[in-house]
């Protein structure tokens, strides 16, 4: 089974943001293959989360990571 890309984002977003480690912006911008049209899904889907569910820290430290990650691959030359 192919999981989408925004999912996959979604997911490890979460897990980064329940038990931090060391790479995952990287590995959020490896997901999403340094484009930035899967990482704004992703920004999307979160902020639609925390709408139903103000109160969903574990959403609210995933969306702080995939802010970082669309900072990062704005800043990278030769991604877009």
């Amino acid at each position: 089974m192919n999981t989408p890309p925004v999912d996959r984002i979604v997911e490890r977003a979460v897990r980064a943001a329940t038990s931090p480690g060391a790479g995952a912006i990287e590995e959020l911008i490896d997901i999403a293959q340094g484009h930035r049209a899967p990482l704004e899904a992703a920004h999307t889907v979160l902020v639609e989360r925390l709408y139903r569910r103000p109160d969903d820290f574990d959403a609210t430290g995933a969306l702080l990571l995939v802010i970082r990650a669309l900072q990062q691959v704005g800043h990278m030359p030769g991604r877009s």
